[in-house]
Order: C-alpha cells, then structure tokens, then sequence
C-alpha cells in the first residue's frame, strides 16, 4: 500500500504551506522570507540552527502552492534593495510593508496566524464568546454572516480562547470546503490549546487531561480531513512537526489513539516513521 506522500507526489497544486516574514536583530528594518509545510515555529528554529542565524518570525500565513507564491512575492519585490545575511536572502523593507504585498498577492484567504495569547484574560474571552450568537453549523450560513463571525471569533481566540479557534473551524468545515480558513482555524486551535497547557506548565502526572485533550484535537483535525477526503501530505508534516515539538506525553497519546482509531489505517501508515524517531 502507497502513502499519501507517494499518492500525492508531483501533485503540488494540492500541497498547503507557510509563507513567513523573518525579522533579524542583525539587520534591523530588514526581512527574509521563507515559506514550509511543516509547523513554522519548529521550521525557523531548524533554519536558525543550520545557518547559526537568529531570524525571529513576525507573520504567518497558510496558502495554497507556498513555492510558487513566495515566487510571485519575490517577483514583486525585485527592486527593493536587498543583500545576503547569514546566507539568507533578506530585503530592506518592514515587516508592515512586506505584510502588504503578501496580502495583496494571497487575498482574503491571506490571514496571519502570529500571535502572542494572553491566558490571564481567558475568561473574560470565554464570556465574550458566549455573547456571539453561533450558527448551525449543519446550515448554509451566508457570505457576509460568515465575514462577520469568522472576524470576531477569530480576534477572541487570537487573544487566548482557543475554543473561539475550535469553534470557528468546526464553522468552516461546512461553510468553507477543504478550505484554508478551515485548515487555518483548526491548526491555529491546537497550536493554541499546546500554548495553553505550556504556559500553565501542566505536568503529566497531576494535569496529564489537558495534554491528553492536544493529542485527541490534533487526532480529531486529521481525522476530519479523511473523513472528507481532504488529507494532503502537508497535514501530515504540519502534524509530525506539531506533535514532536509537544511533549512526550501527547506524542505517546497520539500515538496510542491513532493505533486504536477505526478508518485512520493510511494516517498510521505514514506515521511510522515518527514512532521511530521518539
């Protein structure tokens, strides 16, 4: 039996990825771009330890076809000054204005994913969340009930509620197909809830529930893209990378649920690899 990788391979219009916007202490009022489909945290520190560099991420972004977009940024930003630092290519540009060419070549789907949560505030977050009235998610919700809704979740659980992210996701797997936004939402809501538990820093033998609950959601998002037929293999990357930057206490319960998991037998197929390298 093939993996999905082998499945996909040559396919890139299917493949979703990263376009981040770097900044560098060594060069300040400059940028670098580089795009991934793996988790983008865990990507910058492995570009850091290759080059010795110290790039920090300031914008992030999921399209569709990262390499050929970041090809059009680039092509866009031909004449802006530019040199070589620390063997990456950086632009003498602000991150305000980098943000803009982005946005201008990826459109609405264009949504910067970075942010700092504040979990101190999360319960005054929580009670704003329930003043928003939700829809059916098993309805049709209209274009502009959409816009309205996806911007006020999405603004309550950037702060620090990642049940605003998780129900902004669930929104989009109805009303928005095999979108970005709802790939957006749902890796912006595991990502979160991993925050969470770090900042909290949960211990698995007292608080080990909440971990378990970032290993079931990142389960349940892959799970949900093969219910609909959606799983590309840069879900697969982007949840190899998320797990192994997690604890070892949510990648064994991952692990454990995957192998007990009816319908999931291609995702452990290309999961083996991950159980090798803990």
């Amino acid at each position: 039996m093939h993996g999905i990788f082998d499945l996909i391979k040559g396919h890139t219009a299917m493949s979703t990825g990263y376009i981040c916007i770097l900044s560098c202490r060594k060069a300040p009022g400059s940028i670098a771009l580089h795009s991934t489909e793996y988790r983008p945290q865990s990507a910058i520190r492995r570009l850091n330890n290759k080059l010795d560099s110290s790039f920090e991420l300031e914008y992030v972004v999921l399209v569709r076809n990262p390499t050929l977009v970041i090809h059009q940024i680039k092509h866009k930003l031909s004449n802006v000054e530019c040199h070589v630092l620390d063997r990456k290519l950086v632009y003498v540009l602000s991150v305000n204005e980098a943000t803009e060419v982005i946005q201008r070549i990826t459109g609405e789907e264009g949504l910067n994913t970075h942010s700092k949560p504040d979990f101190f505030q999360e319960m005054i977050l929580c009670e704003s969340l329930q003043r928003v009235t939700i829809p059916n998610i098993n309805a049709k919700v209209p274009k502009i009930e959409l816009t309205d809704y996806e911007g006020c979740l999405a603004e309550i659980g950037r702060q620090g509620c990642p049940q605003a992210l998780k129900q902004l996701a669930d929104v989009c797997e109805k009303n928005a197909k095999n979108s970005l936004k709802f790939r957006t939402y749902w890796r912006e809501y595991i990502e979160m809830s991993l925050k969470k538990c770090e900042f909290y820093n949960c211990q698995p033998a007292t608080l080990g529930c909440i971990r378990t609950s970032v290993a079931r959601e990142a389960m349940h998002y892959l799970w949900v893209l093969v219910k609909n037929k959606w799983l590309e293999s840069s879900d697969i990357r982007f949840t190899k990378s998320f797990l192994l930057a997690a604890d070892k206490h949510v990648l064994k319960e991952f692990i454990d649920i995957l192998n007990n998991e009816w319908g999931m037998d291609q995702v452990r197929e290309d999961f083996k690899m991950l159980e090798h390298e803990t």
